[in-house]
């Protein structure tokens, strides 16, 4: 069990499952244990964490769900047990895992003001603050940036030995990963640049951690989507490359693990920033392939979602606005639809961007018009977007263009002005979009 628990902590989950797997299957078995004595329950806890860093959901949400079953009824453990909290605090991790953000974040906000209220644990015991970082990233990924941020913040100033009480302090790594993907979401990438190559840097001569650990090969994941974020797109495939490189050579991963296709995924979204639009079709075709097979096995279906955007997007810079306009009008009516996105999420109003753009190429103007001044509006108003982010400055962009072909060119200039300004100041005289959106003022004049 010992060994198991390691081999976890180091990241090397496919040597720590059979472990784990072995000892389950004979303290159940045992006459001294059986299946529902807390040292049985602890040891599938175990091997449903392993479980859920392989990206093995499915698996790993019968067990824990049926360890806590048994938790909440056992006398000496109970709703209330520390114990039965971090069973249900792996629940919501595993629920995340699922794409079920919504069911995750009801779990954990219970486990927080249970923990909270607890005379064992508090709010500034380690468990609770660790449930405070799985509660921000499903504020994440819900489209909540800001209050993520907030708690994010208060994590990093806790995260100090003084302030945590337990066995071990949250890893402040975590809270700084975090901290970096909330600035990139909210289209601060200068400064979530600055805090994941901080990261990065620690992560990789950590004695502990190192450049193979999940969390050093996601912060550079994040890395090369800042930097593609930033208009470098160049200096992003490198890193990609490479994190692609090592996943698929590492036990852990391989060429078929959700990570490595979220790897291609943004490789393919790197393509297509460098106009290798044929590549990135290739890469973004494959990667579906192999995600087919792994949603049968469980995996979150929202990382299928992004991939069939990626694939309109490429698909409308290869002028097959048909194809594309199939796939995204699809993709946009299952956000919307989907508790866990909405009307108002910003990765929904992001995909309705493309219909609008789609629609706009294929001379359906009016269409396009209706669709984006909604999406702006939309953006404008979501103050974890607001009107100077670079998605609204996108989607500002595309109406003027819009505009301008429905012959309304005094609109069209007027408002292009205001996007290349804006863009100047947010992304810098050089960034490719601020380029793009001279370019279109120029012809507009």
């Amino acid at each position: 069990m010992l060994q198991a628990t390691v081999l976890q902590a180091l990241g090397r989950f496919t040597e720590a499952l059979p472990i784990i797997n072995d000892v389950v299957v004979k303290r159940m078995a045992s006459k001294d244990l059986g299946p529902h004595h807390p040292i049985t329950l602890e040891s599938r806890m175990l091997q449903a964490s392993v479980l859920q860093y392989l990206c093995r959901f499915a698996e790993a949400l019968v067990v824990v769900e049926e360890v806590i079953k048994v938790k909440e009824a056992h006398g000496d453990l109970g709703i209330d047990h520390p114990s039965t909290l971090a069973s249900r605090h792996l629940q919501a991790c595993v629920l995340e895992g699922l794409g079920r953000y919504v069911d995750a974040r009801k779990t954990i906000d219970e486990v927080i003001v249970k923990s909270t209220a607890s005379n064992n644990l508090g709010l500034d015991h380690t468990s609770t603050l660790i449930s405070r970082q799985l509660q921000a990233s499903l504020l994440r990924n819900l489209g909540f940036y800001l209050e993520a941020s907030t708690i994010i913040d208060i994590l990093l100033a806790d995260e100090t030995p003084q302030n945590s009480k337990g066995p071990y302090n949250p890893s402040p790594f975590t809270s700084r990963y975090q901290k970096a993907c909330v600035l990139n979401d909210l289209g601060r990438y200068d400064d979530a640049r600055i805090i994941i190559d901080d990261t990065i840097t620690k992560l990789t001569s950590s004695e502990d951690i190192g450049p193979l650990h999940p969390l050093t090969l996601t912060s550079r994941f994040l890395q090369a989507l800042i930097l593609m974020n930033q208009g470098r797109a160049s200096d992003a495939l490198i890193i990609i490359d490479d994190i692609i490189a090592k996943q698929t050579a590492e036990k852990n991963f391989g060429p078929n693990h959700p990570l490595t296709l979220k790897s291609r995924n943004l490789r393919a979204n790197v393509l297509q920033s460098l106009d290798r639009y044929n590549e990135a079709l290739d890469v973004i075709e494959d990667v579906l392939s192999k995600e087919a097979e792994n949603n049968k096995l469980g995996a979150d279906q929202s990382w299928n979602i992004s991939t069939l955007h990626s694939r309109a997007s490429i698909l409308e810079d290869l002028a097959r606005h048909i194809d594309a306009q199939n796939i995204i009008d699809d993709v946009v009516a299952r956000k919307t639809a989907d508790v866990n996105f909405g009307p108002d999420h910003p990765l929904t109003l992001k995909s309705r961007e493309l219909q609008a753009r789609v629609m706009f190429n294929l001379n359906h103007y009016e269409t396009a018009h209706l669709i984006v001044d909604d999406v702006v509006a939309r953006q404008v108003a979501n103050r974890n977007i607001g009107p100077e982010h670079p998605l609204t400055l996108k989607s500002q962009e595309l109406m003027a263009c819009i505009l301008m072909s429905m012959e309304r060119k005094t609109e069209a200039l007027g408002m292009m002005s205001d996007v290349v300004a804006a863009n100047e100041k947010i992304l810098g005289l050089t960034h490719p979009q601020t380029l793009r959106s001279q370019r279109f003022k120029t012809s507009f004049s």
